[in-house]
C-alpha cells in the first residue's frame, strides 16, 4: 500500500516502486475510489473502471482524466436517484453525452440523445437497436441490472 501526504490510499500492484496493473485508490477520507489498471504509476485511460462516489452512485465502464468517459453504467444513489435508479451509454467528461437509456425506479426506460448530461432528443428502443448494430452497442439494450 502507497499512503500519500493528501491522505489518498492506494492498494494494488507494483512493478519497480510504481503503481503497476490492476490497484484501487481511495481519495482522501473515501470520497471516492477508484478501481483499474495502472501503467508506470498512472491511471490507465480506457475500460475496465470501477469509480465509487461519496453519495453511493457507483460507475462501471471507460474512463479518461479520473471521469466517465466513454461507454459505461452510471448507479445513482442519493438526491440523483430520485430522477433516474441507472443510464447506460456514453459519457464525456463525466457527463452523459451520447446515445443512452437512463432507468427509473419503477424500471421505465427512457431512450435518448444527452449533450453535457441534458436529454436533448427522446428516442425509441428501435432507434437506439438500429444505431447500436452499427455501433456495437447492443449490450446497453440487453443489459439487465
Amino acid at each position: 500500500a502507497e499512503t500519500f501526504r493528501n491522505g489518498d490510499v492506494f492498494v494494488g500492484q507494483f512493478l519497480r516502486d510504481q503503481r503497476h496493473g490492476y490497484g484501487t485508490l481511495t481519495t482522501e477520507g473515501g470520497k471516492t475510489v477508484y478501481e483499474g489498471l495502472w501503467k508506470l504509476g498512472k491511471m490507465q485511460d480506457g475500460p475496465g473502471w470501477s469509480i465509487s462516489y461519496e453519495n453511493g452512485s457507483k460507475y462501471m465502464g471507460e474512463m479518461a482524466n479520473r471521469a466517465p468517459h466513454g461507454k459505461g453504467t452510471m448507479i445513482y444513489k442519493g438526491k440523483e436517484a430520485e430522477v433516474y435508479s441507472h443510464y447506460m451509454g456514453s459519457f464525456k467528461d463525466g457527463l452523459r453525452h451520447g446515445e443512452g437509456i437512463a432507468v427509473n425506479s419503477c424500471g421505465d426506460k427512457q431512450y435518448g440523445i444527452w449533450t453535457d448530461d441534458i436529454l436533448t432528443r427522446v428516442s425509441t428502443e428501435m432507434e437506439i437497436r438500429e444505431n447500436s448494430e452499427k455501433e456495437n452497442y447492443k449490450d446497453l439494450i440487453d443489459e439487465d441490472l
